[in-house]
C-alpha cells in the first residue's frame, strides 16, 4: 500500500493540504515538535497551521503527503520542494506521534524513483540544525552526500547537504 500521495496543482488538493497544515500546527505539542530545530526567523507565524497552509499552496513547487496505512490512511507527514530560504530545498516533516516509525524512509524511496514523472529538478539541497540528529541522520541515509558542516542559517549552526540521483 502506498504512504505517499503527490499533490500536484496543491490548490486542487485543499483537503490534503489542510490536514497537512493540522497534523503539525493543530496542537500545541505538534508545533512545538515541528519546530523544535528551527531558527527563530524561520518559524511559521501564528496562526501557524493558516499560515503553513498558505505556505504549502503557494510556496512549494512539489508536495507529497506521506500516510500511515495502520490508522486509516491519515496524513502524518509532508515532503516537499520548495526555493524558500534555498534554491530547490527539500523539506521533509513526521508529525510527533507517528515519527520513529520509519514512515518517512519508505516514503522517500517510493517518490525518488519517480522525480523524472513529476518534473523534479535536481540536485536537491536539504539543510538541518546541527543539533537535530535524527534529521542528519535521515538525510545521510536517503543518499544526500553532507557538502557543508556547520554553516550559519539564521544564526543556527547547520548541515548543508545535496542530493543527486
Amino acid at each position: 500500500m502506498p504512504v505517499t500521495k503527490y499533490l500536484e496543482g496543491k490548490n486542487s488538493h485543499p483537503n490534503e493540504v489542510a490536514e497537512i497544515a493540522i497534523a503539525f500546527f493543530g496542537t500545541n505539542e505538534q508545533a512545538c515538535f515541528m519546530e523544535k530545530f528551527i531558527p527563530e526567523g524561520a518559524k511559521i507565524p501564528v496562526p501557524k497551521a493558516a499560515n503553513f497552509e498558505k505556505f504549502l499552496s503557494n510556496e512549494v513547487k512539489h508536495l507529497w503527503a506521506v500516510y500511515d496505512g495502520a490508522i486509516n490512511n491519515k496524513i502524518v507527514g509532508f515532503i516537499l520542494i520548495s526555493d524558500i530560504f534555498h534554491p530547490n530545498a527539500l523539506g521533509v516533516g513526521m508529525n510527533v506521534d507517528h515519527a520513529k516509525k520509519g514512515l518517512m524512509r519508505q516514503a522517500w524511496e517510493e517518490i525518488e524513483p519517480h522525480f523524472s514523472e513529476v518534473s523534479v529538478t535536481l540536485p536537491l539541497n536539504g539543510y538541518t540544525s546541527c543539533r537535530n540528529r535524527a534529521a542528519n541522520a535521515f538525510m545521510l541515509g536517503i543518499g544526500f552526500a553532507l557538502m557543508r558542516e556547520q554553516l550559519d542559517f539564521m544564526r543556527e549552526p547547520s548541515n548543508h547537504y545535496s542530493y543527486e540521483q
